[in-house]
């Protein structure tokens, strides 16, 4: 499935989520590294990347991490992604790896439980590492800090693909979040540095099966039609890509929004 995507010039990202939040496995042990690394081999053989998030997950340690570092994460995360990073890109040059470290802090987290600060974390962390943060609301507020991440990254140097959500989460109180898609290009195009600003992602929180894939198609159409407003550049780019995919839709039409 994945070679379809990548086929029309899509790049598809399978979130490890199993091997870096729920459970917390510890990094400091060699086979949690080999363990991760040979899932993320079985993603770069068809032209996938890897999403490996810690998000808001990161905290408590595992107590083997805890006991090896005195609680400090940034110590040790640092070095385990970019050697995750090196290995398998060993194998596979073209492998793109994503990384949503904690700190990042999505609308109804909880950043009481963060032991260490975030800027302290940073500045142990390679600039070749991608990096994603993600605010899943309708609207942007500069003056939230969990928006003002995107310009933390930037102002630290960083590359990122910021990531839209065009799900709708039921106790968000929002009838349709859709704009979550256009706004955070609006926001990202004014605010970043576009040197460092590689792309957007969009989920919408669904296996990639018969039926998720129709929801991701109309993620993307989100996308796209949000890039041809502020993109307007590379916008026909995108849609000739999904025209190949999905003709049947008109043009200028967005699909139904699906909401469980």
């Amino acid at each position: 499935m994945a070679k379809c995507y990548v086929s029309y010039g899509l790049t598809v990202y399978f979130g490890i989520c199993d091997l870096t939040m729920a459970p917390n496995l510890p990094i400091t042990q060699p086979r949690t590294l080999q363990i991760q690394a040979d899932t993320c081999r079985r993603y770069a053989k068809v032209g996938a990347g890897v999403y490996y998030p810690y998000d808001d997950c990161r905290y408590p340690m595992n107590p083997q991490d805890k006991e090896a570092t005195g609680n400090l994460a940034r110590t040790i995360d640092a070095d385990h992604i970019q050697k995750l990073y090196e290995t398998v890109a060993k194998d596979y040059p073209d492998f793109k790896l994503i990384f949503c470290p904690p700190f990042y802090w999505g609308p109804d987290s909880n950043s009481d439980g963060y032991s260490e600060d975030r800027e302290e974390y940073l500045k142990r962390m390679s600039h070749g590492i991608i990096q994603q943060n993600w605010y899943y609301r309708p609207t942007l507020d500069p003056y939230n800090g969990k928006v003002a991440a995107y310009n933390l990254l930037d102002e630290a140097g960083f590359d990122q693909i910021p990531l839209c959500s065009a799900y709708v989460q039921k106790d968000y109180n929002v009838k349709v979040n859709r704009d979550n898609v256009p706004n955070t290009l609006k926001y990202c195009r004014e605010m970043l540095d576009p040197s460092r600003l590689l792309g957007y992602g969009v989920t919408r929180w669904h296996a990639l099966n018969d039926g998720g894939t129709q929801r991701y198609l109309e993620g993307w159409r989100y996308l796209d039609e949000a890039r041809r407003t502020y993109y307007p550049e590379e916008g026909r780019r995108v849609h000739d890509y999904y025209a190949k995919i999905n003709p049947n839709l008109p043009p200028r039409e967005f699909p139904p929004l699906l909401v469980d």
